[in-house]
């Protein structure tokens, strides 16, 4: 099974959350385009085992704000597994 680790910077300061967040999302989209590739699924295939529309699929694929459930679904799909875990915050 594949999986996402997405660690929390929960205590850095709010002027690079922004900054960390699109990094992270960046990340995140690469790595789902990627899983669905290596197991030779079209958005479109992903799409129907989700029941939402391409566009959605390949919205989250690029990195454009989605829903959370959206990405959920596609995780799911692809059997990902989500693992949230508590990281360190930055060194400034």
């Amino acid at each position: 099974m594949n999986h996402l680790s997405i660690p929390s910077h929960s205590t850095m300061p709010t002027r690079h959350i922004g900054d960390e967040a699109t990094r992270q999302l960046g990340a995140l989209s690469r790595r789902i385009a990627e899983i669905r590739e290596r197991q030779t699924l079209s958005q479109q295939d992903v799409a129907t085992r989700t029941r939402l529309a391409q566009q959605h699929v390949s919205r989250l694929e690029h990195g454009q704000n989605c829903q959370l459930l959206t990405f959920l679904k596609v995780c799911q799909a692809l059997g990902v597994r989500v693992i949230l875990e508590e990281a360190n915050p930055l060194q400034f």
